[in-house]
Formats: C-alpha cells, sequence, structure tokens
C-alpha cells in the first residue's frame, strides 16, 4: 500500500545512509605544558591534605586527516562536531564522512610515550586534574630538572623522526639547548693583587651569547667533596643531567661526559678558589688541569675553543708533551749515559715552560752530575746573571764541590761552609754555584733571603719531608726563579713528603695542606682508592723524573 511504501525506505536513502569509509593518514600529536593541579600532601591526623602544584603535563591526540580525537575513544575536540559509532567509528557532520580508528597503532603509540617515562594520569592516585583538563600524561614520575630534560632530550627528537608532531609551551619551564653546542673557555689574570694567580671560566655559546656554566658545575662540585659523591650523582636513572643555562633553560649533558668534566674541575677546584663572577682561580702550578679539561671534552666529542691568557694555554700543553731534544753542554767533562741525556733534557724542559720538578733517580745514577749539566747548559745558553743555591746535607758538601770542579770546572763556586763563611757572603752573588747545607740554611737565613737566585736546588730533599720542620719553613723564604728537588726515595710512598716537596716547588699544583688531604691523603692512605691515586699520579707525573737501576742496569758500568 500507498501508506507501507512511505515507511520503506529507497535504495538511494539506504546508500547515503552507508556512508563510505575513508582511509586518513594516522598522526600522533603531543602537545607539552604545565597545569597546575592538586596533589595530595603529607598525611595528617584528618588525612591527607592536597595542594595546587604546577605539573608538566601532555596531551596525546591522534590526527586522522585533520580530525583530533583523544586516547582511547574519549570523545571529540576542536569544536568539531564528531559523533560516535558502538564500533568505534568517527564521523564529521551530517555522518557524511565515517573514519575507522587504528586501535593498535594508538595502543602502539601510548606504550612507546609510557616507555620514555610518561605516566598516564588515570593511572596517579594522588594527582587530581581539575575539572575540563585535556591533559593525558605527567611528563615524567621524577618532577625534577634532570629527569624532565632527559624527556625533551631523548624522547621528543625520537619521536619527532617517527613523525609525531610535538608541540611545547612557549613558558614550558623544562626548555633545552638543541643541536651542536660550541663550548669555550677563558683563562685570564683576575686581579693585580694576585699577579701569580689565574682564573678560568668555562662555559657554552648559545645563540652566539655566551653562558658561563661554572657557577652551576661548582654548585655540583659543592655537593661532591669527593670521586664516591660524585659518582653517585651521576647514578642517578635520569639519561642527562640539566644544566641551568637561563631561565627555564637548560642544558643536558650525558652523566659519562659530564663525569669526565666534573672530575677535573673537582681537582682544579680542590687546588684553587672559588673566585667573583662565577670562576675558579687558581695557581698557575695546576695549570696541567688545563690540558686534562681539554682531554675530558675530547673524549666526549666536544672541541674546547680557549680564549685570554693563550701563554698558559699553551704552557699547560708544552708540559704534557714529551721534552725536546737538548744537546750536551759542550764545556762539561763527561759523557753523558743515555738515561742521564734524557734527565738533563728534562730539566732543560721543566725550566723552559716555567715549572719545577723532582729527580727522584735510584742512588749511584748521577743525580749530581745531571744537575751540574743542566747549570752548565744554562750558563752557555746565557741565562744565569743570577747564582744558583744548592741545598745539601753537611755530609755532601765536599762531594758537591768536587764533582762541580771535575765535570764543569768554568763555573765559579762559592762555598758557604766553615765559621768564615761570613766572609764569602759577598762574593756569592758574583758566583755560579752556591753551596751551602740544612743546618747553616737556618742559621744564615736573614742575609740568604735578601739574595735573588736562578735556581735553588735541595739535594737529598726528603729533608724537608715534614712540611712543619724548621728546615722547610726556611727554604720556603728564599727567592728564585727555578727550584729543583733531588732526591733518591720514591716520594709516591710518603703523601706528606709529596705534598711538602711541591710546596716548595709550585705552590698551588696540590692545593692547600687541609685540602689535598681530604682529596688525595685520606683517599688514599686510609681508603685504598685506586681513582685518587691515579688522579694525583696524573698531576704530578710531568714533575717526577724516577729511573731505577734495574731499568738502566745496560747502560751502568
Amino acid at each position: 500500500s500507498a501508506s507501507a511504501q512511505t515507511h520503506q525506505p529507497s535504495e538511494a536513502h539506504s546508500a547515503e545512509a552507508r556512508a563510505p569509509q575513508r582511509a586518513l593518514a594516522f598522526v600522533p600529536e603531543l602537545f607539552i605544558y604545565t597545569e597546575a593541579m592538586m596533589v595530595e600532601g603529607p598525611t595528617s591526623g584528618r588525612g591527607k591534605r592536597p595542594k595546587d602544584v604546577e605539573l608538566p603535563v601532555m596531551k596525546l591526540r591522534f590526527n586522522y586527516g585533520g580530525i583530533q580525537v583523544r586516547p582511547e575513544g574519549d570523545g571529540d575536540l576542536d569544536d568539531l562536531d564528531f559523533d560516535f559509532d558502538l564500533d568505534g567509528e568517527i564521523s564529521s557532520g551530517p555522518k557524511s564522512d565515517v573514519v575507522d580508528r587504528d586501535r593498535a597503532a594508538e595502543a602502539r603509540a601510548q606504550c612507546m610515550l609510557e616507555t620514555f617515562g610518561a605516566v598516564d594520569l588515570s593511572c596517579v592516585e594522588d594527582v587530581i586534574p581539575p575539572f575540563g583538563s585535556e591533559a593525558d600524561y605527567l611528563v615524567q614520575s621524577s618532577n625534577n630538572a634532570h629527569s624532565q630534560c632527559s624527556f625533551m632530550a631523548h624522547a621528543v627528537p625520537q619521536l619527532r623522526k617517527l613523525g609525531w608532531r610535538v608541540e611545547i609551551h612557549k613558558d614550558f619551564p623544562y626548555q633545552i639547548v638543541e643541536g651542536h653546542v660550541p663550548w669555550y673557555a677563558d683563562v685570564d689574570q683576575p686581579d693585580d693583587d694576585a699577579p701569580g694567580w689565574f682564573s678560568l671560566e668555562l662555559g657554552v655559546e648559545v645563540s652566539g651569547e655566551r653562558v658561563n656554566l661554572l657557577p652551576a658545575l661548582v654548585e655540583l662540585l659543592d655537593f661532591c667533596p669527593d670521586s664516591e659523591s660524585l659518582d653517585a650523582l651521576l647514578k642517578l636513572p635520569a639519561r642527562y643531567r640539566a644544566i641551568p643555562v637561563g631561565p627555564n633553560r637548560y642544558l643536558p649533558i650525558q652523566p659519562e661526559r659530564l663525569k669526565h668534566l666534573l672530575s677535573v674541575l673537582l681537582d682544579l677546584y680542590r687546588g684553587g678558589n672559588k673566585g667573583e663572577g662565577g670562576v675558579i682561580e687558581f695557581d698557575p702550578g695546576a695549570v696541567g688541569c688545563l690540558t686534562q679539561l681539554e682531554d675530558a671534552m675530547g673524549e666526549a666529542g666536544t672541541q674546547l675553543k680557549w680564549t685570554g691568557a693563550q701563554d698558559v694555554v699553551e704552557r699547560a700543553r708544552a708540559l704534557s708533551r714529551a721534552p725536546s731534544f737538548v744537546s750536551e753542554p759542550v764545556s762539561l767533562k763527561a759523557t753523558l749515559r743515555s738515561y742521564q741525556h734524557e734527565g738533563l733534557t728534562w730539566m732543560q724542559h721543566l725550566r723552559e715552560h716555567g715549572a719545577c720538578g723532582v729527580l727522584a733517580d735510584d742512588m749511584g745514577l748521577g743525580k749530581t752530575l745531571q744537575t751540574i749539566a743542566h747549570l752548565t747548559k744554562e750558563k752557555e745558553e746565557h741565562r744565569t746573571d743570577l747564582p744558583s743555591l744548592v741545598l745539601v746535607p753537611t755530609s755532601l758538601i765536599g762531594n758537591w764541590q768536587r764533582e762541580t770542579k771535575k765535570f764543569a770546572p768554568h763555573l765559579k763556586i762559592c762555598v758557604l761552609h766553615g765559621p768564615k763563611r761570613h766572609e764569602r757572603f759577598e762574593r756569592a752573588s758574583k758566583a755560579d754555584v752556591v753551596l751551602t747545607t740544612y743546618p747553616l740554611l737556618v742559621r744564615d737565613i736573614d742575609r740568604l733571603e735578601e739574595m735573588d737566585f736562578h735556581y735553588v736546588i735541595l739535594d737529598e730533599a726528603q729533608a724537608i719531608k715534614n712540611p712543619r720542620s724548621q728546615i722547610a719553613r726556611t727554604v720556603r723564604r728564599l727567592n728564585s726563579r727555578h727550584r729543583m728537588c733531588l732526591t733518591g726515595t720514591p716520594v709516591e710512598n710518603n703523601l706528606e713528603e709529596l705534598w711538602s716537596l711541591f710546596d716548595f716547588l709550585m705552590p698551588g699544583l696540590l692545593g692547600e695542606a687541609a685540602r689535598f688531604r681530604a682529596a688525595f691523603r685520606i683517599p688514599i692512605e686510609r681508603e685504598g682508592n685506586d681513582a685518587r691515586l691515579e688522579a694525583l699520579r696524573r698531576r704530578v707525573s710531568p714533575f717526577i723524573l724516577r729511573r731505577l737501576k734495574e731499568s738502566v742496569a745496560t747502560e751502568l758500568p
């Protein structure tokens, strides 16, 4: 009947009702921002007290050809008129289009996000999002700069490579410096009141502007008085450590890379001072740390750009290199064995670069001859406008006289020994070599400290192994361009003696006594810390030359 026909849909109407499905591209979209949420605080007698906390959160959307949907089909967005049928399909407007949601791809996207540390807000019991919040995830479970920046530095680039669209709000408090970042190190003399000291600034160039990182790095060092606490800091679970470079902006550094950097800075900081303006001040004796810093950055694939006092940097590099060949002095009445020639070359190398050292060969290997050869070379090169003072035990003063006259008869010697020595003081300034003994130094220091010397050389330098002894305190009052210690004992076996020798040779190389004790003596002597022992060896190795009889046995008569 006609009435029946009116209730039967036409074929055209049925086709219209069955809207065609449209295959659209699936793009995950991530929006990163902060939002104030209620966080339940510590328990009290009346239960938990929530408080407002600004949390780093993320909104995840799946984009089907311009149509955004929330995870798990939670609704429609962006003022688009979407309808959902029972099969999970999306239609827009008058049901003219229908989109199949790729549930498997959405699940994989969510799983990937969570493997990077994102936390589904629906699974967090103590965080209450505000009504109408569009956030789906906490960026990380730990709300600290290291964890947040690790996500930004590690997860975000990978998600973008996989085709995700990631948008970060301009006010997000954990922005990171992306891409290659040039590093610089500036060495300078801090002020005229401390002419022997230098300052170090270390940082990066961001958008053409220098950012000094030392204040932030030194702050880390203040919490890491030793290598163990430094290791603990770097074992935090975050993939990167966040170093602040400005408001809401950080430089992410991988822990191993930061460890090398901080280890060098820790040694330099222990031996120096924290100066004004975010610099570390250090004694020239510690310039070797600059090459260690350069090496540490190089191991991490970063080349340092040095500015400021280039001569200081070049000196540090030169001291780390093998000495250049030096010919024997022509006026020396002896032929040096090869290891003795090596000793001469080493002493000349240190002098050339403004450093001092310890010749610690075994007894019987000719330390006296090597030293005489060195002083002879200095005279031949016209560098000895001042005398050199040699301090010896009383029992050795005759030996020094004889060997100097035998091997270098052209050197003028003044011996300040015996009851009539005061009559010879006037001749001392015109001599090439002045010989005296440790006991007489203590008696004659008032006159000797008024003189300037080219070298002050301590034979049997273990005489000052106790830094608090009268002799040790007295030798430090002498004035000279260069200093040298001779000893037949392995100085590394007695760390107090080692510190005392270098406090005479190059004050500042090993820092103040209290710092040296905390940084090296206690960890090495009490705790058997091999890492600290190796760090100490690196520090002093350019300035100690020790050969054993067994190693040069083939050259001995």
